[in-house]
């Protein structure tokens, strides 16, 4: 599943989006320890989510907004611009 996952975000980040507005991403998890997340066969670092869509990286999402929502286990996490926010409800 992760490298399913892995395949699909990179994919997604060599994509023209000069026609789209933002970028979303939305991803149910479970956590593990610290910042990494856990996929059916692997736990991953979070940041390996949105790293493939900062500026240098995919030009054409470049200065646009990049949302990205993390559900894990009982607690919401989410990642907007240079701040990371946990909710635990």
């Amino acid at each position: 599943m992760f490298i399913k996952s892995s395949f699909i975000i990179l994919s997604v980040a060599k994509e023209d989006h000069s026609d789209a507005d933002c970028l979303l991403v939305t991803v149910l998890t479970h956590g593990a320890e610290s910042n990494l997340l856990a996929a059916y066969d692997f736990h991953y670092d979070v940041e390996t989510l949105w790293l493939p869509f900062t500026a240098d990286k995919c030009l054409s999402l470049a200065g646009k907004p990049k949302i990205f929502i993390i559900q894990v286990s009982e607690y919401f996490f989410f990642f907007l611009g240079d701040y990371n926010y946990v909710v635990q409800y």
